[in-house]
């Protein structure tokens, strides 16, 4: 029996040195993961710092760029996707107004959420402006953007960077957050830092958005971001033409999706805690669109202006002749022109109505309001 507890006992003894070589090992592995879900859940780079961005990462992220960094106050704001980045003009807007303007419109990659969030992202930043211009391409309210990779990867990205967001916006970005599971977080962690790993090899640690764009034979993201900037967020389009393409959805009736509802009630949530007047409007397109059918999604946006009247919504599908049009949803340098025309008469109009409307409400003395803070 001795001899059996002496084994034992040495048996423990030999072992001892592994189990604690096993428990390290086990402890480090879990720590790691641990550190990984962390870094994947609230560490995560919109634009990869080892390698160039592509293209359409480097159009939905120059606005956000913009609406983090700056602090200039404007009178308007765009928000939208490529038909509003192409078709509204800013410094033409600025020449017909007076008013300062600029053009935080992407893609529609981006989807209504990230246009919402570019909009938070902004007000956080910057002196509330007057106007806030949502226009986006008919197509947009009844697609499903939002379920994209690239769209939920702008929110992760981008949502953790904004504090004291509207609770309304706070409710979409944490509804994409809280998706993933552990296992998903780990992996994103993991790959975030093997990326800055393979920049920390990279000689002299170069900034990749001076490098080319993923892609282009001209521009990288910073020349890019210069240029829109010059234009006030514009990107001009330098042929008049190009590719004849032709409707994709030819008889499609659209239909206005959940997504684009929630983030729009959101978006005037927004505003009116801003105290911004919204407006909303489809953007023109070649005569040839109105294959697709649209009514609905105009039928929509009348009931949204009989919820919410103090927005100022145009619910009817533009169609400018093909002289005018880039492609199919885009308008050349002319067209540009025609509608911005159109939305500054539009904005003006708005701004009239709303000084009349303060006019005609009485002010009331905060000093004699139960409760109410004296200004001085």
């Amino acid at each position: 029996m001795k001899s059996l507890r002496r084994m034992y006992a040495d048996s423990w003894r030999r072992s001892r040195p592994s189990v604690c070589v096993l428990t390290a090992i086990v402890g480090s592995m879990a720590v790691f993961a641990g550190t990984s879900a962390y870094i994947g859940r609230n560490c995560e780079p919109f634009l990869k710092v080892s390698r160039p961005p592509t293209g359409e990462e480097t159009i939905a992220a120059i606005p956000m760029q913009y609406a983090l960094t700056s602090k200039e106050y404007n009178d308007v704001i765009i928000l939208g996707d490529s038909a509003a980045l192409y078709a509204i003009d800013p410094v033409y807007f600025q020449d017909l107004t007076g008013l300062k303007a600029y053009s935080l419109a992407s893609f529609r990659s981006v989807s209504v959420n990230g246009f919402l969030l570019t909009a938070q992202a902004y007000l956080t930043k910057h002196p509330a402006p007057r106007v806030i211009v949502l226009c986006v391409c008919p197509e947009v309210p009844g697609g499903a953007d939002g379920e994209r990779y690239f769209a939920k990867r702008f929110i992760r990205s981008y949502g953790r960077q904004i504090e004291g967001a509207n609770p309304a916006v706070e409710s979409i970005v944490n509804s994409v957050l809280d998706e993933d599971g552990y296992e998903a977080l780990v992996e994103r962690g993991v790959s975030i830092v093997r990326d800055y790993a393979a920049q920390l090899g990279r000689i002299g640690c170069r900034d990749v958005r001076d490098d080319l764009i993923d892609g282009s034979t001209e521009d990288s993201f910073n020349t890019l971001a210069r240029r829109r900037s010059a234009y006030r967020g514009h990107l001009k389009i330098r042929t008049l033409q190009g590719p004849r393409n032709a409707p994709g959805e030819a008889g499609v009736r659209f239909l206005i999706r959940p997504e684009w509802d929630r983030a729009l009630r959101a978006l005037i949530c927004l505003a009116d805690s801003a105290g911004v007047r919204l407006m909303v409007r489809l953007a023109p397109a070649r005569t040839d669109a109105a294959v697709e059918n649209f009514e609905e999604i105009s039928r929509g946006l009348r009931r949204l202006q009989r919820t919410f009247p103090q927005i100022r919504v145009e619910p009817d599908v533009f169609y400018f002749d093909p002289a005018l049009c880039y492609d199919l949803w885009h308008m050349n340098e002319i067209g540009a022109k025609k509608f911005t025309k159109r939305v500054a008469d539009d904005v003006l109009a708005a701004i009239k109505q709303t000084r009349l409307v303060e006019q005609k409400t009485p002010q009331r003395d905060s000093s004699r309001i139960p409760g109410a803070l004296a200004i001085p």
